[in-house]
């Protein structure tokens, strides 16, 4: 499960339903928890400084996340496919989301981006298909293309006052969307990084 001096968690024992990550480990192998269906619950430790891809991809059971605050960056993949995620929990020092990170989860409704995190990658939240509100923290400067793409139910963002770049299609066939919400006086800056169908969903808060 551990290497020799425990400061890496090479794989994870697939009966487990709930875990939380030691504080002795600094580090997590790809795919440490891949395919983990038995797991419904997971504290990432306060040594854990990042998240690599495939990490806990098809967790399919996995319920709940809390990432602690030493976790910085969330790479590519690493929580796609939890079918059956509800809650996440974000540590107040990430600063990258990475492409595809949390695709396909199909029960999340709600998500807020912490004040930390700059850049939220390509389709990071895609096909998340229950999603109706996200919160984006006011460090983001970049939003990946297609990053809340096919949220079916989204109905509400509320933006950071950082952004400078939306990538195309952020919002593809999210025909429910309804209302996007800017900083006051940001409204010439957030027209001109949406498309006409989406700036007209915008308001000054």
């Amino acid at each position: 499960m551990f290497n020799k001096s425990l400061d890496t968690l090479i794989t994870f024992p697939a009966k487990l339903k709930t875990y939380t990550i030691p504080e002795t480990v600094r580090n997590i192998k790809r795919s440490a928890f891949i395919n983990c269906i038995n797991l419904q619950s997971l504290t990432i430790g306060n040594s854990v400084t990042a998240i690599p891809d495939f990490a806990f991809l098809g967790c399919s059971n996995l319920k709940k996340i809390i990432i602690s605050n030493s976790v910085k960056n969330i790479a590519n993949t690493a929580f796609w496919d939890c079918d059956n995620l509800e809650q996440i929990t974000f540590g107040e020092s990430v600063t990258s989301i990475g492409n595809n990170a949390f695709s396909f989860h199909k029960k999340i409704k709600n998500i807020v981006i912490p004040n930390s995190v700059i850049n939220i990658g390509k389709s990071a939240f895609e096909y998340c298909e229950n999603l109706k509100s996200v919160v984006i923290g006011n460090s983001v400067t970049n939003i990946g293309k297609h990053a809340f793409a096919s949220c079916k139910n989204l109905e509400k963002v509320v933006m950071g006052n950082s952004v400078t770049n939306i990538g195309k299609c952020v919002f593809y066939e999210c025909d429910n969307l309804k209302k996007i919400v800017i900083p006051q006086g940001s409204i010439e800056k957030f027209r001109n990084l949406f498309c006409e169908r989406f700036a007209m969903k915008l308001y000054e808060e």
